[in-house]
């Protein structure tokens, strides 16, 4: 009985490690800012806009950190999907913001930042 007891904590440590890790990099994009709205945080500005966000983090196969963010954007009748991807740098510290799609589409550089800057409003 002990045994499975102590089994049982030590999974559950292992668990909320790994998920603690994986949030880490979640809450770091979060608390954020960025330089076309720097009175909100990233997480603010989502919460603002983005309608159902899902926050997810990801490790490539070389090592770089990506947060993911999904949900639906816009007015009502119009609304539709939301993507936006950071990229946090390990190094030097900070994130860039290296992707972002509505409706599947990519946006260029120039297109991400106005749609930032109208999501700062």
């Amino acid at each position: 009985m002990l045994k499975k007891v102590l089994f049982s904590v030590v999974a559950i440590m292992m668990l909320a490690t790994t998920a603690y890790s994986a949030d880490k990099a979640v809450e770091y994009v979060r608390g954020q800012r960025l330089k076309v709205c720097n009175r909100m945080t990233v997480g603010q500005l989502i919460a603002g806009s983005v309608d159902r966000p899902h926050w997810e983090s990801k490790t490539s196969n070389q090592g770089d950190v990506y947060v993911d963010v999904t949900g639906t954007i816009g007015p009502a009748g119009e609304r539709m999907s939301f993507f936006s991807r950071f990229k946090i740098n390990l190094t030097n510290g900070g994130f860039t913001t290296t992707a972002m799609k509505l409706d599947g589409t990519a946006l260029s550089h120039d297109q991400m930042l106005e749609i930032f800057k109208a999501m700062c409003q």
